[in-house]
Order: C-alpha cells, then sequence, then structure tokens
C-alpha cells in the first residue's frame, strides 16, 4: 500500500517536469521533488518497484540512474525485464548480467525478445551449454545467430531427431555434415526421410545405406518417393526379399519396373492376395496364370472374384476384335 501511494506521488510529480527542445527531441528537467523520489527509490526500492515505475516511461526520470540499480541488483529477471520494457535503457549491460547467469532459456528469452541485444554473445551461452533443445531454437530463430557453433553442437550429439530438424529448419545448416550423422547410425526411417525432405541430401549416401540393409519395404519407398534414386537396384533388393506385398507395391507404383520378374515372385509365394491384387491392378501381368495359384490355394472369394476379372477382360477383347472386323 505505502508502494501504490509512493507510485501515485512520482507519477504526478513527473507531470510537473519542465519541457525543454534539445537536439531535434523533446527532453524533461525534472523538478526537485522528483529528484528526491528518484534518489528515495535509487536506495531503497527493490528492483520489481524501480522497474515498474521506469516502465511507465515518465517525464524527466532518469531512466539510466535506474537502470543501474537494476543492474547492480543482480537480478537476472528484472534485467531482462527492463531492458524489454523500458524506453532508453542500457541493452548490452543489462544482457550482460542475464549471460554471465549462463541460464539457457533466458538468454534465448532475452535474445528473441528485446530489441538490439546481442546475439553473438547470448548465443555462446546456448553453445557452451551444450543443451540440443536451446541450440537448435536459437539457430532457427534468431536473425544472426552463429549457425555453424550451434549446428556443431547438434552435429556432435548424433542426435538423430535434432540433425534432422536442424538440416531441415534452420538457414545455412551444413545439410552434408548432418546428413552423415544421419548416414553413420544406419537408420532406415531417418535415411529415408533425410534424402526425401532435407534440400541438399546426399541421395546416393542415403540410399547406399538403404540398399545395404536390404529392407524390402525401404527400398520400395526409396524407389517411390526419392527422384534421382537408382530404381534397379531397390528392385534387385526388393525381387531378393521374395516378399510378395512389395513386389506386388513395386510393380504397381515404380515407372520402370520389372513386371514379369515381379510377377514371378508373386506366383511362386502362393499368396491368394497379392495374385489377385497383381492380377487385377497390373497392366501386362500374366492373368490366368495368377488365376491358377488362387485356385490351387481354393481360397473362394479371391477366386470368385480373378474369375470375374477374367471374363471381362475376354468380353473387352472379343468386343474391341468384334469393332475392329466392322
Amino acid at each position: 500500500m505505502l508502494f501504490e501511494i509512493f507510485k501515485r506521488d512520482f507519477i504526478n510529480e513527473s507531470y510537473k517536469s519542465s519541457e525543454i527542445e534539445g537536439e531535434g527531441k523533446v527532453k524533461y528537467i525534472p523538478t526537485e521533488t522528483l529528484k528526491k523520489y528518484e534518489d528515495a527509490l535509487f536506495e531503497q526500492g527493490t528492483p520489481e518497484q524501480i522497474y515498474q515505475i521506469a516502465r511507465l516511461n515518465l517525464n524527466g526520470v532518469n531512466i539510466k540512474k535506474l537502470g543501474q540499480k537494476i543492474i547492480q541488483s543482480k537480478d537476472e529477471w528484472y534485467n531482462y525485464l527492463f531492458a524489454r520494457d523500458v524506453e532508453g535503457a542500457d541493452v548490452n549491460a543489462h544482457a550482460q548480467i542475464v549471460i554471465e547467469t549462463k541460464d539457457r532459456m533466458l538468454c534465448y528469452t532475452f535474445a528473441q525478445a528485446v530489441h538490439g541485444a546481442d546475439i553473438k554473445d547470448l548465443g555462446r551461452v546456448i553453445v557452451d551449454s551444450k543443451d540440443l533443445h536451446y541450440n537448435y531454437l536459437f539457430a532457427k530463430d534468431m536473425e544472426g545467430a552463429d549457425v555453424k557453433s550451434h549446428g556443431q553442437v547438434i552435429i556432435n550429439s548424433k542426435d538423430l531427431g535434432y540433425n534432422y530438424s536442424f538440416a531441415q529448419n534452420v538457414g545455412g545448416a551444413d545439410v552434408k555434415a548432418h546428413g552423415q550423422v544421419i548416414v553413420d547410425s544406419k537408420d532406415l526411417d531417418y535415411n529415408y526421410n533425410f534424402a526425401m525432405n532435407i534440400k541438399g541430401a546426399d541421395i546416393n549416401a542415403h540410399a547406399q545405406v538403404i540398399l545395404e540393409n536390404k529392407d524390402p519395404k525401404f527400398n520400395y519407398l526409396f524407389a517411390r518417393d526419392i527422384e534421382g534414386t537408382d530404381t534397379k537396384a531397390h528392385e534387385k533388393v526388393v525381387l531378393e526379399s521374395k516378399n510378395p506385398k512389395f513386389c506386388y507395391y513395386f510393380a504397381r507404383d515404380i515407372k520402370g519396373a520389372d513386371i514379369k520378374a515381379l510377377e514371378k515372385v508373386v506366383l511362386e509365394s502362393e499368396n491368394s492376395m497379392y495374385c489377385y491384387y497383381f492380377a487385377k491392378e497390373i497392366k501386362g501381368s500374366n492373368i490366368e496364370r495368377l488365376y491358377d495359384v488362387v485356385k490351387e490355394a481354393g481360397d473362394f472369394y479371391y477366386l470368385k472374384s480373378l474369375l470375374s476379372e477374367i471374363k471381362m477382360e475376354k468380353y473387352e477383347e472379343k468386343l474391341k476384335n468384334q469393332n475392329s472386323e466392322i
């Protein structure tokens, strides 16, 4: 209550400051009473109280003097608030208090919220902390950040998620170096996604990981989604896997696929479902041979469906021949 009364009187007294012109802008000369209030605030006020009055940007108040008191207090939170909210604050001096705390969250917040903050010095705290989250955020969000230094922290960590995100979202990131972490990990999912989503990725290096692993799913996906990859090399892996599902997918989705070779694997698998879908959806497939496999398996559902497909195909062929004779 006493501070609220003091604050009210302080504000009222500031209105009495004399206005003068000087150096292209208006200046205010404080009254003697205002100076006394200011001295009292400087000597007895807490960082919070000084901030509450300084942030009002009142006429005639010596912001530099009040800011010095905040700096002397070493209170990192009110140094941040003072720099952020008080017009005329010595931003770098307040930043130094925050830097000395080595609080990575506050350094990030200061750099983000305070106009004129020294991004390099604040960023150095983040780099030295080796905190992956804040190094990523700082490099991503701060114009003028030392991307190379923040990126090196991420690279050294060998963390796949942050290396992927850094390469994807941070302008100026060393895509090759982050990609090498992904390649060295041999992780199929990250190698596939890095090659697909990161501009400048080394497609051949990521493809080699996929090929060497011999996983039919990722070889199919890589051939389907990654422009410039060697689809024939991926097809060879899929064929050698003898997996009817991915042989069918490969034949269905990959331009230039070897239909006959892929069909052979599906036939040899004797899998009714994939024989049915191969016959139904793959142009150039041997429907009758695929039908025979389904028939041999005795799968009534697929047998009936495939029989309808064969009859329809023969009917369409007969109709086509009749039209040509006419």
